[in-house]
This record gives structure tokens, sequence and C-alpha cells, in this order.
């Protein structure tokens, strides 16, 4: 009896430690919801915070926006009146008072005091200058300079006011010589040696209709464009100004709408050489510098020569609360869901078969989330199919236009033209060069990465490969002052096995990267061969790269600097691909910078010598200048073009007809069938893939079903893998890529019409 007792008084004891455990888990849980709640209800008000400082800045950046658009319109306005200016052999007082009255400045633009001519008078034509205006009906014209000015009676030209319109309100200055005030004339002097509009420091307007404001002068260059003996119109020296006067205050009000209200603004203002002043204030910023609250927002933006300061803080509750209404929201819902789960979590404590029954469902659910996601699998490699599918349209649908814009760009740069032009058709060229290669890049990451990238191995002759990147790069590099070397610091053999497009590939990107962000000194390519592995490295002494951005560099749509404000533009691909192709090759790019001191980018890849290969220590001269360019041979023979966009009719058959040979043109492949079943005499069918009615790939099959064995050209926007074999599989004897390279394009017509030749020769002889 006495040994029963203790085991009937620990019974009780280990229920109740039973039950205490029992309900630990429901108590973690409790602790981990509530703790989710807080963090979510303060990342909630983290971001409300955020959004409020996003809508300030995004108000004072818009704020600036609006002035550099107002400022663009004046500067467009000034560009008419030179325009009224230059195409009249000479504009007299009544004539300019009718161009600005035409305008309404009080109407339209209130802000402007005035539209002025400002007259280049040299040292001794004062008195007949004097006398020409005042028989031009200003009987009481004369050349003064203010008051206040230290420099009366310079010597110096003068920049005279003759007419400022309208005269009810700037009369008063009429003949006011501007080159006696330094601060004047310097603006003047930088808008003629620029040839570009200039805003003035701020300055008391010195009509007397407005005398008590502060204003600015706008400015831009005036030459009379007489006609050479060739008729073309030929720019001489500046013989003055269109000017006009601006109220500060009137223009930044005119500028604030509603968007603004509740904001404190203050706006300063001026050139590189002074100070900046005071342009606008509105409440309590008005006795504050650009750089003096800390609690304000600022912006800066250059307005044609000055440095304007924008500074803004919120002034009401609207702008300066954040709204946490979401976080409260949050931490209601939160709280409740929290006290839901503790109540949950103890019911099912309580009850073992809720426990298995849960269980079960939970079972139940993960099945339904797999099943889901394999549905999600299948969608996601549907989409991966659709935008294979959507890349290759836009290959298509971007690389046939500009077809016709690198050609005739092409074309229009082949003839003589004046310098303007030449250097707009470059533009032009560049810009579609740049669009391609953006094009060319998004395709190689998205084959990449869908793993349908091919690699060629081949032999490749190393200087042929080196010398052609090199010689590429010397324009570019000529135009930027940048020396561009090549260093060999080994022997390397003439032939090694490896992919020769692709490191062609990765050492455009490098070597242009190294000279777009390099402003002087060089760039050096070094090449190296050691044990099988052919070594790149490319030197530049650019701006370098800090040691936190080395790797981001190299992740897709990255940069070293990702701001809004970056000097140099680009997609970011170009090192991604880089890296990635390094790798396909059994190799690897790798960088080593310093900020201020350049940046070394080697290439390693694996790359073993040929059996037969020689090996060198220098490379041919050929890789030190630019190759030159070679004359398209003239061919003889008659071709029919099947192209349904005109534009690329017009170019292409421009190309053929100019390598000598004849051309007539369809626009789809029923056209084309039916031309060569009435004329058997051509020599070539030249077609493009894409066409309505019918499109290539058909037209080639039922020629080659009738027995036709014409050479057959095929021209493709797609560029995606496998195109090339598409066509070549449907009967095509060789494929061009839009957009047309001409060279690429004749060379390809001659092997063909050649090849044609010798079958027949052949045929013949048997």
């Amino acid at each position: 009896m006495t040994s029963s007792r203790p085991i009937k008084s620990e019974a009780p004891v280990t229920n109740h430690a039973s039950k205490g455990w029992a309900y630990a888990p429901v108590i973690v849980l409790t602790l981990i919801c509530a703790a989710a709640v807080l963090m979510a209800s303060r990342s909630l008000k983290r971001y409300a915070d955020d959004s409020r400082n996003e809508r300030l800045v995004s108000a004072g950046n818009e704020l600036a926006s609006e002035l550099q658009d107002k400022f663009a319109r004046y500067e467009q306005l000034l560009q008419t009146a030179r325009a009224f200016y230059e195409a009249s052999p000479e504009v007299s007082r009544a004539q300019w008072a009718w161009f600005v009255d035409g305008i309404d400045l009080e109407g339209n633009e209130p802000s402007i005091i005035g539209l002025a001519f400002v007259s280049l008078v040299q040292p001794g034509s004062e008195d007949a200058f004097i006398a020409r205006v005042q028989s031009s009906g200003m009987p009481k014209f004369r050349i003064f300079e203010p008051d206040e000015n230290d420099r009366a009676g310079h010597t110096g030209a003068k920049y005279v006011i003759t007419y400022h319109e309208p005269a009810s309100r700037n009369r008063d200055v009429w003949g006011l010589d501007l080159a006696s005030s330094s601060s004047d004339k310097r603006v003047y002097d930088t808008s003629s040696f620029f040839g570009s509009a200039q805003l003035s420091n701020t300055t008391a307007i010195r009509q007397t209709s407005a005398s008590q404001r502060i204003g600015a002068v706008m400015c831009l260059p005036v030459s009379k464009v007489p006609l050479d003996r060739h008729g073309t119109p030929k720019r001489e020296a500046p013989a003055g100004w269109v000017a006009m006067t601006l109220d500060l205050e009137a223009v930044i009000a005119n500028t604030l709408d509603e968007r603004w209200d509740g904001l404190d603004l203050q706006i300063h203002g001026g050139r590189p050489d002074s100070d900046p002043a005071l342009w606008f204030s509105r409440s309590r910023l008005a006795d504050t510098s650009p750089h003096q609250t800390e609690d304000m927002y600022r912006c800066k933006i250059d307005l044609y020569g000055n440095q304007v300061y924008l500074g803004w803080s919120p002034a009401t509750p609207a702008w300066s609360e954040s709204d946490y209404g979401r976080a409260n929201i949050a931490l209601i819902v939160g709280s409740i869901i929290t006290v839901l789960v503790m109540l949950v979590g103890i019911s099912v404590s309580r009850t073992r078969s809720k426990a298995v029954r849960l269980a079960y469902n939970m079972t139940l659910s993960l099945r339904e989330s797999e099943r889901q996601q394999r549905e999600l699998a299948s969608r996601a490699e549907q989409a991966n199919l659709a935008k294979s599918e959507f890349l290759a349209n836009m290959s298509h649908e971007i690389r046939t236009p500009m077809t016709a814009i690198l050609g005739y760009t092409d074309i229009l740069s082949a003839s003589d033209r004046n310098p303007a032009d030449t250097e707009s058709l470059r533009v032009i060229r560049r810009a579609g060069e740049h669009l391609l290669t953006i094009i060319n890049d998004v395709l190689d990451l998205t084959r990449i990465e869908a793993g349908r990238f091919e690699i060629e191995m081949a032999t490749v002759e190393v200087a042929v490969l080196i010398e052609d990147v090199i010689s590429g790069f010397h324009g570019l590099a000529a135009d930027r002052g940048i020396e561009l070397r090549l260093v060999l610091t080994s022997q390397i053999p003439s032939l090694v096995h490896t992919d020769n497009i692709r490191i062609r590939q990765i050492l455009i990107h490098l070597i242009g990267n190294a000279i777009k962000f390099t402003e002087d000194g060089s760039v050096t390519l070094e090449v190296n061969f050691e044990t099988d592995h052919l070594r790149l490295r490319v030197i530049d002494t650019g701006i370098g790269i800090g040691s936190e951005d080395i790797e981001r560099i190299f992740s897709p749509f990255e940069q070293a600097d990702n701001s809004a404000s970056r000097h140099h533009n680009g997609t970011g691909l170009g090192l991604a691909i880089s890296r990635k192709l390094a790798k396909m090759l059994d190799g690897e790019l790798i960088a080593e910078s310093e900020p201020g001191k350049g940046s070394v980018f080697t290439l390693t890849v694996r790359a073993p010598a040929e059996p037969d290969a020689a090996w060198m220590r220098v490379l041919g001269e050929r890789a030190a200048s630019p190759k030159p360019a070679t004359s398209t041979m003239s061919l003889q023979g008659r071709v029919l073009l099947a192209e349904d966009g005109i534009d690329n009719q017009r170019l292409i058959s421009y190309f053929l007809c100019n390598a000598g040979l004849d051309v007539d043109v369809v626009s789809n492949g029923r056209e084309a069938l039916d031309r060569l079943h009435e004329d058997q005499n051509y020599d070539i069918f030249i077609t493009d893939m894409q066409m309505p009615v019918m499109d290539g790939y058909t037209t080639t099959m039922c020629l080659r079903e009738m027995g036709n064995t014409i050479p057959i050209l095929a021209l493709t926007a797609h560029a995606m893998a496998g195109d090339r074999e598409r066509c070549l599989a449907v009967g095509c004897n060789d494929y061009e890529p839009k957009p047309i390279d001409r060279e690429s394009l004749i060379e390809t017509v001659r092997r063909l019409l050649h090849n044609r030749a010798a079958h027949a020769e052949r045929a013949d002889a048997a």
C-alpha cells in the first residue's frame, strides 16, 4: 500500500506537464504571428513615408521640367525672330513692330517684357549707324550708357538696342549700349561664340513700366545669310542679336498651378561666374539661400548658361503627413488574425481527431499546390515559346525598316553634301547601328537563357581575328583622341580551334566599352597564349569601376552607374552576354578596376593550337591601320527581286543596278512565279521570305518542285537561330539577313552568278 501512493501522486503532475507542452506550439505560433503583424505594420508605415517623399521629389522634378519646357518655348520664339530678321535684306523698326505685334506678347506671353534686336556697331561707325536708324523713323535715337556704369565712353564695339517692342513699355531702352556693362557683354559674347541662346544673370529691368521688377535677358546671335555663287545659303559673321527681356517672377508665377499648392518654393539662378540670385520665393523660404535649408528638397537644372536651383518643402498636411491608413488596417486585421490563429491552435491541440483531419486537408492542399505548380510550369513553357515567337517577329519588324534606313543613309553619304548634312547622316547611321546592336544583344541573351545558343568550333586565324577587331575601332578611337594599341606578350599560334564569331563578339563589346568610358589616354589589347588557352586583356585608362560594382556590371541591364544622371548610355547587356559566352567557350571573363585609374578585362578561353600552326611574335602590319574599303565589282545578268516593301524594293534595286545588273521587281511570291513562268531568262531570283499572298518559303518550294534550278537568294529579317537552315532546307542557295549590307549582298550575288555560269559550262562540255 505504501509503495502505490507515489504513483497516484505523480499521475496528475505528468498529465499537467503533457498539457503544458501541448500548448507550446500554439504559444510559439501566436508570438510569430504577432511579430509578423508588427513588422508588416512598420513596413507599411515606411512605405507610406517613402511614397510621401517620392511624391515630393516628383513634384519638384515636374516643376523643373515645366521650367525647361517654358524656356525652350522662349528659345523657339527667338529662333523665329532670328529667321524673320535673316530672311529680310533689311529690317526697319516698322517691320519689327509688325512682327512683334503679330506674336501678341501681352496676350500670349505676358512674362516677356519685350522682344528686341541688338545691333553690333563696330568702333568708328557709330555716327553712320545713328544716322541710318534716325532716318528709318526714329529721329530722336541716340546711343547711351547706364548712369551707374563706371565704364562710360568705352572704345570697343557697342551692342546697341536698336528695336525693342512693344514700344509702349520699352521705348526708354532704345539706344542702350549693352557692351558698356561687362556682365551683359559676357552673355552676348558667349551667345555669339557658341551660336546658341544664352540667359543672363538677374538684373533690374530698366524699362519704366517694370522698373521695380527683377528680370533676365535671353539672346540669340543673328547673321546675314546671303547665297553664294552656287545658290547655297552661307552664314556670315554675327550682325547682332535678337533678345527678349523676361520678368522672372512672372515666368515662375505663370508656370505654377494647383499642382504645387501647399508647397513652399524657392528658386535661385545664376551663371557659373556669379553667385545664384533669388528668382522666386513663396512663404517661409523667402530669406534662405539655395544651400542653407536642411529640410528642403532640392534639384539643379541648366537653363541656357544659367545654373538654376529649385528648393521646395511641404507647407500643408496634405504634403507633410504620411498616409498610415493601410498600416493601421494591417495592424487591426493582423491582430484579429493572430487571435483567431491562437483560438484555432487551442482547438486543434484539444482534439487529436481535428489535428488528423487538418493534416489530411493539408495533404490535399499540398497535392493541389503541386498540380497548380505543374500547370504554372506548363504555362511558363508556353509563355517562353510565345516570347521567342514575339522576339522573332520583333526582329523582322525592326530589321526590315532598318534595311531602308541604313541603306539610304549610305547612299546619301556617298554624294557630295555640306558638312552639316554629312554629320546628320552620320548621326542617323550611328543611331541605326546602335538600335541594331541592342536588338542583337536582346536576341542573344534570350537564346542563351533559353539554352538555344550554339557554339561552332572551327579553325581560326588569330592574326585575322585580332586585326579585324582592332581595325574596326581605329576611327572611333581617333575621333575621341584615344591611342589604340596592340601588344603580344608571348608567342601565339597562327591557327587555333575555337569559335571565331563569339570571340569577336566579346572583344567588340570589351573594346567598345573601354573606348566609351575613356576620356583620354589609351586602350590596349594584350594577346597571350598559354597551355592551350588564349588570354586577351583589354586595358584602358578610363574612369574605372568601384569594387562594389564589379560583379554587378555582369548582370543583365546593369551598369556601374544606374542613376538617371549617368553620362554614358547603354543597355547593360554587353558584359552579361560576354561572360555567358566566355563560359560556353570553356573559359571566363573577369574584371579588375579602380575608380579614376582605369579597368582591365581579361578574357580566357580554351583554344588549342592546330597541329600544323606556325608561331608568331608579332602580327601583320594590317592590324595597325584600318583596311581600305573594297570597291564594288561590275556584274552582268538579269535579276528578279520579290520584295513587298516599297522602300526596300528601291534600295535593293539601287544596290543591284549600281553593280551593273538588270533588275525587275515584284511584290509577292505569286507574282514571282508568274513572271518566272513567262520569262526563263533570269539569272538569279532574290526573294524576301516574309511577304503577303505567298511568302518566300512557299515560292521557293514551288519553284524547286517544278524543276526550276535558278539560283535563289533568301532575304529575311528574323535573324534567329535556325533561320538560315530553314531557308536552305526549302531550296534556297544562300541567305542574307536584314538590314542588308551592300557589299555582302553584291558579293553573294557575284558568287551565285559565277557558280551558275560554271555549272552551265560543265553542262555544255558534257
